[in-house]
């Protein structure tokens, strides 16, 4: 902002001004100072220069003057916003500048208060940039070659700036954190507030989700249950078609022994026509006949069996058949049956789930077994032997 100011040769004379600094005009109304009156104190302070003779010890502190309100004069606004300068030495510095004309006296303890507030705003600018300024070294530099010439006052006011102005700046610096902490805990709560309210929209979205998943879990297992029944009602199908493919083949076979069993006594006719014997009730007669008898008796053994497997079919399927049409209705009466024992009607019920769910079936105890009629036979035989 200021490297202008840090060449060695810092000596710029007043006719060179309206050259470096052309186009660069001060806004009015900053720090209560106009352009034009910072123009006429800078020219004042020029005339006053160039009046001194060269080895005048004022020479220096004048074109350092110069030098700070020829940079004063082209900052900005916010190079002062919020400074130590604005807040404690902008009044007293505005109405100094507005004082000096083409006629002003410049005695030593204006000519102080002029490069002191100089030395105020590039002082805390340097703090606050954190450059450093060949031209702070240059007002430090005269401070200490005249510090015999200071009054107790003056003195005073520059140790007080020593200790007050970094007093000033760390306050600042810890009001912005503090501001900065607070707009960032303000946003952390408004983030955290949207945040909440997101939670809680979630929430009840999750628990709408979760009421959705619990209705299809639910139809899920309803349609399950009824897959369930479904496949019990196609498995007792399988069965009764098994069955009736059975109960097909115990008929079949049945005809064929009834065929045989009717036409085995014509066969024996023919026979003995055949032969001509004649049949008597005699023992030698029981040698031609023998052999159909026992045909006849074995033909009828099996008959029988084929009987015996026909009804114990019939009556699986009686069973079959019932259990495969309760299927169709047995959830709505297990859900009928539920709200009946929920209002203490459910012994209503018992002797019609008795008649409804009992087993179906002829009594099959006395039809014989494979073997009967074995040992029956075999005496036959043996007496016929002995004859």
């Amino acid at each position: 902002m200021f490297n202008w100011l840090n060449s060695q040769n810092n000596i710029i004379e007043p006719t060179t001004y309206n050259r470096l600094f052309k186009g660069k005009k001060m806004i009015d109304g900053m720090l209560n100072l106009t352009e034009l009156e910072v123009t006429r104190a800078i020219s004042a302070i020029s005339a006053a220069k160039e009046s001194l003779p060269s080895s005048d010890p004022r020479m220096e502190v004048f074109q350092l003057i110069i030098e700070g309100l020829v940079s004063i004069q082209n900052s900005t606004v916010n190079d002062f916003n919020k400074t130590y300068f604005l807040e404690v030495h902008a009044t007293s510095f505005a109405d100094s500048i507005k004082n000096i004309n083409s006629t002003t006296e410049f005695s030593e303890d204006k000519i102080f208060w002029l490069i002191f507030h100089i030395y105020v705003v590039f002082k805390e600018r340097s703090f606050r940039e954190g450059l450093f300024s060949n031209f702070i070294l240059r007002i430090e530099s005269y401070f200490d070659s005249n510090i015999s010439s200071l009054t107790s006052e003056q003195k005073i006011r520059m140790e007080f700036l020593r200790l007050n102005l970094p007093r000033h700046l760390l306050n600042q610096s810890a009001k912005t954190l503090v501001q900065e902490h607070s707009i960032m805990i303000s946003d952390g709560i408004e983030k955290l507030e949207k945040i909440n309210s997101k939670i809680n929209e979630w929430e009840g979205k999750i628990t709408q989700w979760k009421s959705r998943a619990e209705n299809l879990e639910n139809n899920l297992k309803e349609s399950a249950e009824k897959l369930n029944f479904v496949g019990l009602a196609k498995a007792f199908s399988n069965l009764i078609d098994e069955k009736n493919e059975e109960k097909k083949l115990q008929i079949k076979w049945m005809t064929i022994f009834g065929i045989f069993l009717l036409l085995l006594p014509i066969f024996s006719k023919l026979t003995t026509s055949y032969l001509n014997v004649e049949l008597k009730f005699e023992l030698t007669a029981l040698s031609y006949i023998m052999p159909f008898i026992i045909a006849e008796l074995i033909l009828l053994y099996f008959f029988r069996i084929f009987l015996h497997n026909f009804y114990s079919i019939k009556a699986q399927l009686l069973q079959l058949k019932l259990r495969h049409s309760l299927c169709a209705f047995i959830e709505g009466y297990a859900e009928f049956i539920e709200k009946s024992k929920k209002s203490g009607d459910a012994k209503l019920f018992e002797k019609f789930e008795a008649m409804i769910f009992s087993g179906i079936s002829p009594d099959p105890q006395n039809v014989p077994s494979h073997f009967d009629g074995i040992e029956q036979i075999s005496k036959i035989i043996k007496e016929f032997k002995g004859q």
